[in-house]
């Protein structure tokens, strides 16, 4: 049902959005394990399942998981304690994503993985460099283990998720879209994308769009007609 806002006009725009749908959480993708049984992690010696990867052995990582999606090149010169030249980053980047895509559970024989993202091809802008190198978009049902999400290395590479927790949408982007509906009828046939909102308030007010935001301004009729 629409809401009812007694003091807008029909030259106001009012947008109630989601930025995400929801699916179903199975399966756990311990990405650290991973990363280890291929080569590209190594643990410590003295590793006894600590969170915030205190159980890597930065000398002997090239790449590590961390967080809900991504996967960090230890790089020289950026990390701390990084080992891979800037000129192998590149190179080590589509090794990971060709290997981790091609992910199967053992279990179901599913693949685990629908899509892995080159941060370089899929961002821009000066804080492109801030999120990860790869970013793991997950099949329905999958989705980064509890450890990962914690930077723990001890684990299984694939579990059941047991915890109440049973539905996420930390998954690949194209399975889990949001909706969107506004008061005034778009005048483009072109889908919107959630990234297209802040271009348009910025619009509404008469602000123009920062060279380096993502996302274009949606044309609003102003009949004030209900379109979704």
């Amino acid at each position: 049902a629409w809401l009812k806002v007694s003091r807008a006009c029909e030259r106001d725009a009012l947008f109630i959005l989601s930025d995400h749908g929801f699916t179903s959480f199975r399966r756990n993708v311990n990405l650290n394990r991973w990363l280890e049984l291929e080569g590209y992690l190594t643990r410590r010696a003295d590793a006894s399942g600590r969170d915030y990867l205190q159980d890597v052995d930065w000398e002997k990582t090239r790449a590590y998981a961390f967080g809900l999606s991504g996967i960090y090149v230890n790089l020289k010169g950026r990390e701390s304690r990084g080992i891979v030249p800037p000129a192998e980053r590149a190179a080590l980047k589509q090794e990971i994503l060709s290997k981790l895509s091609a992910l199967k559970d053992p279990q179901s024989n599913e693949s685990a993985v629908l899509a892995v993202y080159d941060n370089e091809a899929v961002y821009r802008g000066p804080y492109s460099n801030n999120g990860p190198d790869l970013i793991v978009g997950y099949r329905r049902g999958f989705r980064v283990s509890w450890e990962t999400a914690k930077g723990r290395v001890a684990g299984e590479l694939f579990s059941d998720n047991t915890r109440p927790w049973s539905g996420d949408h930390c998954i690949d982007r194209t399975l889990v879209p949001g909706v969107l509906f506004c008061n005034r009828k778009m005048t483009s046939d072109i889908p919107p994308h959630i990234m297209d909102i802040a271009p348009t308030v910025l619009d509404l007010f008469g602000i123009p769009k920062p060279a380096y935001m993502d996302g274009r301004t949606l044309q609003l009729m102003p009949d004030g007609k209900h379109h979704a």
